[in-house]
């Protein structure tokens, strides 16, 4: 803040305070000259235009209505001299004086009040100039000290949380089916219109492996695959991959077709050719149990390792004479046997009793004519075991990515078949390990933002509500309470110098009327009125600065009241 003081000067002075002050400021330049100051100084400017610490100071000292204010001039070394004036011109400057207003006549004013002045502006002029004191330093630069690295610290947490806590679901979405025009790759069809109407972008992975195929493109981290479709059956067969189960969306039975007529149960497969699939596969497994029990060992049936579509094109060929497969009776190879003349399907004796041993199992009874109405398929009732086919997803997989499948899940599996009943699935009994979205999903609790807003509007609002909104209210907190830690600053200098002045005016109400009590006194007020005109402050807290200054004015003038006595 500049410290403004302006030198004020009364026409009516007395000539003796005028030539004292004359005759002190020109001894100090002789002195100068001389070499009585520092040597730095000697050749340099020995008398300058009042500071703006001392000019301040002026205001207040008792100087008389005149005061000089000395040119300045360049000492030649040796002779004591100026370059151009060889003398220090005194100017009136007419002013209405405060202590005249107050009743004090300028005449009581003492003259050597004028050579203290000239002292300390001498005195003041042979420092340096003062740097920058830290409030006026901090104050100047608060905007590259306080303000930006607030904000470069806001936006900073923004893009972190945004990136960690509170992310984004990804747009796109990819869904492993295993074999193309497979039961799962149908099923993905119609996830993928679901997910595209909440503004995901759903692609569908197919394999050559089977059914085992999404499970092991869920397994392998470097794979796209972020969501798939498993029976229960894989649950322990399978690969160990770092997925889990959002639902169960179906169940999908287990088929025996031939082409031998007189196969009516398991038992008569003895000495057959049956193709159920490589060795350790969920159908060869099952196939196993269900032939030990109706008393066939694996050793007395020729296994022929094909399945899908291959398996089935061998029994159509009549290459082999059975076929176990598992699949949902939308699959291609369950939709081509079961209308195929020649093919008929055989059902499961004791059913029950490898439910029991096998829990992911579980008996159903196909009603005659449930495939086809028309063509009487099956043409008596069946029964036959199913497995469940569960919804997996990756574990990092995204919270409201999971919800979005749900969603979709519960539009695509609630309406009622031969295997289900209406609003059956999804079911979150599953034979995997249940994700704790759709542990949380099936218990209905989700962010309510999802549930009055469409899916990527409830996202974005979720990220601006919890994430950016915090931030910006203590980010704005913050930038309202640097101006605070400025006030509270000043406030204490300014607070320690009311403490001297309160200081003084108690010692004033105690000491006697005698000049050499009060002139310690004097000297401390001088030395307050010196430093707080001395105060570099920011522009904005000039009033207190000029409060402060009024109240110590007052003092001297009560103090020399009581000098003048």
């Amino acid at each position: 803040m500049p410290r403004i003081g302006r030198s004020q000067a009364h026409a009516g002075a007395r000539p003796a305070v005028a030539g004292a002050a004359t005759a002190l400021l020109v001894g100090a330049v002789h002195a100068a000259a001389a070499g009585h100051l520092p040597a730095d100084r000697a050749g340099g400017l020995v008398a300058r235009a009042p500071g703006p610490c001392l000019a301040a100071l002026a205001d207040r000292q008792p100087a008389g209505p005149l005061v000089r204010r000395a040119q300045v001039h360049r000492i030649r070394p040796g002779t004591g001299h100026g370059v151009g004036s060889r003398r220090i011109a005194a100017h009136r400057t007419p002013a209405p004086d405060r202590r005249a207003h107050e009743g004090i006549h300028p005449a009581r004013r003492p003259a050597g009040a004028l050579v203290h002045l000239a002292q300390a502006h001498l005195a003041r002029a042979a420092r340096p100039a003062q740097a920058e004191g830290p409030v006026i330093f901090l104050y100047r630069r608060r905007w590259g000290i306080f303000y930006l690295p607030v904000l470069l610290l806001a936006a900073c947490a923004v893009w972190l949380l945004s990136n960690t806590l509170l992310t984004l679901p990804p747009r796109a979405l990819a869904i492993a089916v295993g074999v193309p025009q497979g039961g799962y790759a149908q099923a993905g069809e119609r996830y993928r219109s679901e997910l595209e109407r909440l503004g995901i972008a759903a692609e569908l992975l197919t394999t050559e492996t089977g059914a085992l195929g999404p499970l092991q493109r869920l397994a392998n981290p470097r794979d796209a695959a972020q969501a798939g479709f498993a029976h229960g059956l894989l649950a322990e067969r399978g690969p160990e991959a770092p997925v889990t189960a959002l639902a169960l969306v179906g169940r999908q039975p287990l088929w025996v077709f031939t082409h031998h007529a007189g196969v009516l149960q398991l038992g008569s497969l003895r000495g057959l050719k049956v193709a159920a699939g490589p060795p350790g596969s969920a159908a060869r497994d099952i196939a196993e149990q269900l032939l030990a029990q109706s008393q066939v060992l694996a050793r007395d049936v020729t296994w022929v390792p094909l399945q899908g579509l291959p398996a089935a094109n061998a029994l159509l060929e009549q290459q082999v004479d059975a076929m176990i497969t598992i699949g949902s009776s939308d699959a291609p190879t369950v939709r081509l046997l079961t209308r195929s003349p020649g093919v008929t399907m055989v059902g499961l004796d004791r059913a029950n009793a490898l439910a029991t041993r096998e829990p992911r199992l579980r008996p159903f009874v196909l009603p005659q004519g449930a495939i086809e109405l028309r063509g009487n398929v099956p043409p008596r009732d069946l029964t036959l075991l199913s497995t469940g086919t569960h919804l997996l997803v990756r574990e990092t997989a995204h919270p409201a990515l999971q919800r979005a499948l749900l969603d979709a899940a519960t539009e695509i599996h609630g309406t009622p078949s031969f295997l289900q009943q209406q609003s059956e699935f999804p079911d979150f009994q599953t034979d995997f390990l249940l994700s704790p979205v759709a542990r949380q999903y099936a218990l209905g609790d989700r962010p309510v933002l999802e549930t009055v807003l469409p899916y990527w509007w409830a996202q974005l609002a979720e990220l601006l509500l919890f994430g950016v909104l915090p931030i910006l209210v203590l980010t704005a907190l913050a930038l309202m309470w640097i101006p605070r830690l400025f006030s509270l600053r000043v406030n204490t200098v300014l607070a320690h110098y009311y403490g001297e002045l309160k200081f003084l005016e108690q010692e004033l109400d105690t000491v006697s009327d005698n000049p050499i009590t009060l002139k310690p006194l004097l000297q401390r007020l001088d030395q307050i009125e010196l430093e707080v005109a001395c105060l570099d402050l920011p522009d904005r807290y000039a009033d207190r600065w000029y409060t402060l200054r009024e109240h110590l004015g007052a003092a001297r003038e009560r103090l020399l009241k009581m000098r003048g006595r």
